[in-house]
C-alpha cells in the first residue's frame, strides 16, 4: 500500500511535471492513496521471462493522454493495462485473527487490468485522481543480451481537452537488463478449476454453442497466458462445490444414450475440447470428480437420453454404492480411456474419485478407489486431502495437499506431492484480494523448497454463491455474497470479449518464475547451496507457515539470485 502523495521525502526518484506526478513502483504493491512505497528504476531477467511494474499518475488536468512507448528493440514485448477497482465486500473471514492482510474493511481494492486497446494507447486521466497503469514486458527467448530502456511518456492530445494543459511532458524510464539464458520451462503442474457451466451461465449462451465454444477459447488461452498447463475437463459435470438436491448447468461433455439397457457414448465434444486445449497449449488434463464431493455419499449429477428425452440418470438420488453406477462406470471409464488415448493426452490424464473425502469416508473411498482403478489403466489418481491415510493405503496416487495441512505430509518420501490451498489459514500463502501480493507470489519459493510436483487452486473462473445457490456477478460481488473470501473463487473478471486478468493472476505467474530460476541456479551450483542463498536471505527457514512478511524480502533475494547465475556462468565459462 503507497501513498504516492508523499513524495516530499523522495524527489529524486519521482518526475514532476507542471504538477504532473508519475511514478514506477513494484507490481508487489497494491496501491492506495495515502501509503508509500520505493520506486523501480532497474531490473535484471532473463530471456523468456515475464516482467511487471505500475505506473501511478496524477494529472494536473482532466485531458486524454496517449501513452507513447518507447522502447526501441522491445516495443512489441510491452502490454499496458489500465488497474480498476474490484469490490472487496469480504476481506476476511476471521478464521486467522494472525493472518496479515491489507485491510480487514470491505471496500475497493485495485485487481482487474483492463488491456489498452486503441493503437494510440489512449486513455482518459482526471485531474488530481490517482490512476495506475500495469505495465507488462515479456522478454521473447533467446533475446539479444544488454540494458534497454523502457520509456512511457505522458503526451496530452489536442481536441480532447477541458482545460489548458502546459507543453511540458512527463515521462519515467525503466532500465531493463535482459542477461543471456533462457528461464527454463515451467516444470510444475499447475491447474485452477475451470468451470464451463459459469462461462455459459454469464454470458447468457447455449451450453457448447459456437457462441461458448469461442469464449471457453478465449478463457483457456488467458489461462495458459498466467501459468495454467493443466485442465479440468468435465467429460461430466463436476460435482464440485454443490449443495445437495442443486444441479449446476449441465457441461457434460460426453453424450449418453441409454437402449436395451446398454450405455452408448458419442465423444464429439470430448474431442474437440482435448483438440482446443491443445492448440492453445495445455498439456494436461484432469477428468472432473466420479463421486459427490467432501464424503462420496451420492454420485454425481449425469443426463442421459432415455427414451428420447433428456434426464438424470444418476445423482443426489443415487448412493455411491449402488450397482447400478458401478455397471456404468465400468461401461464409461475405458470408454473414456480409449478416446484419450485417440487423442494421444491419455499419459498426460489424470483422475479424480472425490473432492476432500473425510476421515469417515474412508471405507467408501476405498470402495470407489479399487472400483475406478482397474478401469482407467495406468492413469493416476489425484485429489484433494488432508488426512495422509488415504495415501498410506494406496487409495490414491498423487495427494493435494492443503497447504496448512503440510505439516502431515512433509517428510514422508512421497514421489509426487501436490499441494493446493483455499482459505486464510494459519499465515498460509493465498492470492485473495485482501492478502499483500508478498504473500501471493511467495509460494513459488515453498513449492521450490519442497519439491512440490503440482499446484491446484480452486477458482479461475467461479462465478457462483458457495454450494452453487445461486449465480452472481462478480463485479459487484467477489466473494459469492459473503460466502467466501473476496477473490477465492475466481483469477479472472468476465470482459466482454473474454476473461480479463487480475494483478493477482500476474503476480502468481511470477511465484512461478521464481521456481523456475531457481532451478537454473540449482543447476550451476547445487540445490543445497541454493537453499542456503534463500534461507540466508530470509534469515528464517521458510515453510508453508513461516516466511519474512515483507515485498522487500523477495524482491532483494530475486536480484541476488539473478547476480549469482551471472557470476558463477562467468567463472564457469572462463574456466572451461
Amino acid at each position: 500500500m503507497i501513498c504516492i502523495f508523499d513524495i516530499y521525502s523522495d524527489l529524486r526518484r519521482i518526475r514532476v511535471f507542471v504538477d504532473t506526478i508519475i511514478k514506477q513502483v513494484s507490481s508487489l504493491e497494491t496501491i492506495f492513496s495515502y501509503k508509500t512505497a520505493a520506486s523501480v528504476e532497474c531490473a535484471t531477467v532473463l530471456c523468456g521471462e515475464r516482467f511487471s511494474y505500475q505506473l501511478v499518475i496524477i494529472p494536473p488536468k482532466s485531458y486524454r493522454y496517449r501513452i507513447k512507448v518507447d522502447a526501441p528493440q522491445m516495443g512489441d514485448s510491452v502490454t499496458i493495462y489500465k488497474v480498476r477497482d474490484a469490490v472487496m465486500d469480504y476481506p476476511f473471514s476471521g478464521i486467522d485473527e494472525n493472518s496479515d492482510l491489507l485491510t480487514r474493511t470491505p471496500g475497493l481494492i485495485p485487481d482487474i487490468l483492463i488491456p489498452i486497446k486503441d493503437e494510440n494507447n489512449c486513455i482518459t486521466l482526471h485531474e488530481h485522481d490517482t490512476h495506475v497503469l500495469w505495465v507488462r514486458i515479456d522478454v521473447p527467448r533467446d533475446f539479444p543480451a544488454g540494458k534497454y530502456n523502457i520509456k512511457l511518456e505522458l503526451l496530452p492530445l489536442e481536441g480532447h481537452v477541458w482545460e489548458p494543459v502546459a507543453e511540458s511532458p512527463s515521462y519515467a524510464t525503466l532500465t531493463l537488463e535482459v542477461i543471456p539464458f533462457n528461464i527454463p520451462e515451467q516444470s510444475l503442474i499447475y491447474t485452477q478449476w475451470f468451470y464451463a457451466d459459469c462461462i455459459a451461465d454469464y454470458y447468457d449462451v447455449p451450453v457448447y454453442s459456437e457462441k461458448h465454444w469461442d469464449m471457453i477459447e478465449k478463457y483457456l488461452k488467458t489461462a495458459v497466458d498466467t501459468g495454467i498447463n493443466m485442465i479440468l475437463t468435465p467429460i461430466i459435470t463436476p460435482p464440485l462445490d454443490t449443495a445437495k438436491g442443486i444441479y449446476r448447468t449441465n457441461v457434460q461433455l460426453v453424450d449418453i444414450t441409454v437402449k436395451d439397457n446398454r450405455y452408448l457414448f458419442d465423444f464429439a465434444k470430448l474431442d474437440r475440447w482435448i483438440a482446443l486445449c491443445k492448440k492453445v497449449g495445455i498439456k494436461y488434463f484432469e477428468m472432473s470428480q466420479l463421486f459427490s464431493q467432501w464424503g462420496l455419499k451420492y454420485t454425481p449429477g449425469i443426463v442421459a437420453n432415455v427414451n428420447g428425452k433428456e434426464e438424470y440418470i444418476f445423482g443426489w438420488h443415487v448412493d455411491s454404492k449402488s450397482s447400478e453406477y458401478a455397471a456404468f462406470l465400468r461401461a464409461f471409464l475405458p470408454a473414456v480411456v480409449n478416446c484419450l488415448k485417440k487423442n494421444k493426452v491419455y499419459e498426460y490424464t489424470f483422475f479424480h474419485i472425490s473432492d476432500e473425502p473425510t476421515e469417515e469416508s474412508l471405507e467408501t473411498y476405498k470402495y470407489a478407489s479399487e472400483l475406478i482403478k482397474p478401469l482407467i489403466g495406468t492413469a493416476k489418481i489425484l485429489d484433494a486431502l488432508s488426512d495422509y491415510e488415504f495415501y498410506k493405503k494406496e487409495l490414491v496416487d498423487i495427494p493435494v495437499t492443503d497447504a496448512a495441512s503440510m505439516q502431515n505430509f512433509i517428510d514422508k518420501g512421497i514421489k509426487e506431492q501436490w499441494v493446493y490451498y483455499a482459505e486464510d489459514l494459519r499465515g498460509i500463502s493465498i492470492r485473495n484480494l485482501s492478502a499483500p501480493p508478498y504473500r501471493n507470489r511467495i509460494i513459488g519459493l515453498q513449492l521450490y523448497k519442497y519439491d512440490i510436483k503440482g499446484f491446484l487452486h480452486w477458482g479461475y473462473n467461479f462465478y457462483n454463491t458457495a454450494l452453487s445457490y445461486h449465480k452472481v456477478n462478480p463485479y459487484i460481488t467477489s466473494s459469492g455474497e459473503k460466502t467466501l473470501m473476496s477473490g477465492g473463487a475466481f483469477s479472472v473478471y468476465p470482459g466482454s470479449d473474454g476473461a480479463l486478468l487480475s494483478s493477482r493472476a500476474l503476480v502468481f505467474y511470477e511465484g512461478l518464475q521464481d521456481i523456475a530460476v531457481c532451478s537454473l541456479l540449482e543447476k550451476i551450483i547445487g540445490r543445497d547451496e541454493v537453499m542456503r542463498i534463500i534461507g540466508e536471505a530470509a534469515g528464517m527457514d521458510i515453510t508453508f507457515w513461516d516466511y519474512p512478511r515483507n515485498t522487500k524480502f523477495l524482491t532483494d533475494l530475486r536480484k541476488r539470485i539473478t547476480e549469482e547465475i551471472k557470476s558463477k556462468s562467468r567463472a564457469h565459462n572462463s574456466s572451461v
